[in-house]
């Protein structure tokens, strides 16, 4: 009966260049296990009835088990196919590579994995005179997508070549060739009776690092040792990351602590760029625009008219308005109030628009003329942005009185799993998230970056990454309109036409563009 294929368990590359179409080139790196260690792999073998080639099967299995995270896979193996009295004692090579299906049971011991392993491997051996080619040409016929039944191979031979009753010394050397069908063979042998291990990883450089092969065996060094420390230990209990590497993953990776100005905020460290480049083009939309000092002044005069109309530190604020100017105005103003923004995109549906607004207590939205027919709340202050008296008072720059702990804003989730969930962020939240950005991120830090496109709606978070960071660090911040956000061929022109060099989105998104663009 044809049964299912097992899937092809592979050790994880680093390289990126690695294609399905590989030519084979390798390179090899060999290792030693010293006498100590195999004395005690031997012995550890011998007290648990299970052969040395076994257990090193066991051991390549576990490991390639868990970082494939398969339970289901088959491996290579060469057996010496030497069947009858003749050809054993014939010269010649008749080795053949036989698939050796591999099934973990998690709930196993170590040991009891292991002579499962020598069960299998005695069955093998009944077939091994049937050819691997000749296998994967039967098995083409039913299904033409094969192409192999596996990418790791694993060899034991302990030859003892080396005859030492022979009056002539000589040492057997072993020298591989520069290629290999798979992309990992592990040969373990000992050619000269010398009481030590040779293990040689024969590995496709397209695919693999020196240093992936350093840290494969490392691992396996710290199974081995793990599962002669004890024997009963359970398969799914086997940690595969030694102990150098989880200090770093746990304690390394996570050393993120830093100094950052978590006294100022995103609108303090704006008014910083405004006094490095006043007269540099902020913001573009369509046929508008405003330099930095231009789009400093306007937020400030809304932000005393907000002042005006009883917004407090720490009020919560609403912002429901097209992609305009007055999007990044009135966040800025907002800010610069001492209060914190809820965005709201206008394509929301009513009953959600009027939910975000009452379940944050928001008193007041910014929006604009057209869209007030959208809310339904009462004794609520609308601020028309379209209204020029709105920035007609003073245009300076506000005392600051927001601490980090403040607010900033808040943004709702998709409410998928229920009603929508505002998740709010403080201000040292926002300055941490800037000044990574500024320090980390390579367009932020490379002049010959100017301007980005943003396509990214008020209410996604990455909006803030988009425009405020960029704007902090003096970029030009084009905005696209709502058929710019959404058709490529028009979006591709306001690029070109802007020379922009940074758009950011999500893979889809960008996809969607790159697919769709002459």
């Amino acid at each position: 009966m044809y049964e299912t294929i097992p899937d092809i368990a592979s050790i994880p590359y680093t390289l990126d260049r690695y294609f399905s179409t590989s030519s084979g080139t390798s390179k090899r790196f060999e290792f030693i296990i010293n006498s100590d260690l195999l004395n005690k792999i031997i012995s550890f073998c011998q007290n648990n009835k299970i052969s040395n080639y076994n257990f090193f099967i066991a051991i390549y299995s576990v490991y390639l088990s868990k970082v494939s995270r398969l339970d289901d896979f088959t491996i290579g193996t060469p057996v010496l196919n030497r069947t009858t009295f003749a050809e054993k004692n014939t010269t010649g090579m008749f080795i053949n590579t036989v698939p050796l299906k591999i099934n973990i049971d998690n709930n196993l011991t170590f040991i009891e994995f292991a002579k499962s392993i020598s069960t299998n491997s005695i069955g093998m051996l009944r077939h091994q005179r049937y050819t691997y080619q000749q296998l994967l040409s039967d098995l083409r016929k039913k299904d033409s997508s094969v192409s192999k039944l596996y990418d790791f191979m694993l060899s034991y031979q302990i030859t003892k070549a080396n005859d030492k009753s022979s009056s002539i010394p000589y040492d057997v050397e072993w020298i591989p060739t520069s290629t290999t069908s798979e992309a990992l063979c592990v040969h373990i042998h000992d050619n000269n009776d010398s009481n030590i291990l040779n293990i040689d990883y024969d590995y496709q450089i397209e695919r693999y690092t020196e240093k992936d092969i350093i840290d494969t065996h490392n691992r396996i060094l710290y199974i081995i040792e793990k599962v002669i420390e004890d024997c009963s230990i359970l398969v799914k209990d086997i940690e595969v990351v030694t102990p150098i590497e989880k200090k770093h993953i746990i304690y390394d990776f996570n050393n993120t602590k830093v100094d950052y100005p978590n006294h100022k905020t995103i609108s303090q460290l704006f008014e910083e760029q405004v006094e490095k480049t006043p007269d540099n083009i902020a913001v573009v939309f369509e046929n508008e625009e405003l330099t930095f000092k231009e789009l400093n002044e306007k937020a400030n005069s809304l932000a005393y008219s907000l002042k005006a109309n009883g917004v407090k530190r720490n009020d919560i604020v609403g912002i429901m308005v097209n992609r305009s100017l007055e999007m990044i105005v009135s966040i800025l103003a907002v800010l610069k109030a001492g209060s914190a923004y809820i965005p709201i995109d206008p394509a929301y549906p009513k009953d959600r628009i009027n939910y975000m607004l009452s379940s944050s207590n928001s008193k007041i939205l910014l929006t604009q003329k057209h869209l007030k027919n959208k809310i339904d709340f009462e004794n609520k202050i609308f601020v028309d942005l379209g209204n020029d008296d709105v920035y007609n008072l003073s245009s300076k720059n506000l005392k600051n009185i927001s601490l980090p702990d403040d607010l900033a804003y808040v943004i709702f989730t998709s409410g998928s799993t229920g009603k929508p969930k505002g998740v709010m962020i403080k201000h040292k939240n926002l300055t941490n998230f800037t000044n990574y950005c500024n320090n980390y991120v390579e367009y932020l830090k490379n002049p010959i970056y100017q301007s980005i496109v943003s396509i990214t709606t008020i209410s996604f978070d990455i909006f803030v990454f988009e425009t405020f960071v960029s704007l902090q660090k003096g970029l030009k911040l084009i905005i696209a309109n709502s058929d710019e956000q959404t058709t490529p061929s028009l979006l591709n022109a306001l690029i070109k036409k802007h020379n922009v060099k940074i758009i950011q989105s999500t893979p889809s998104v960008m996809q969607i563009f790159i697919n769709n663009i002459d």
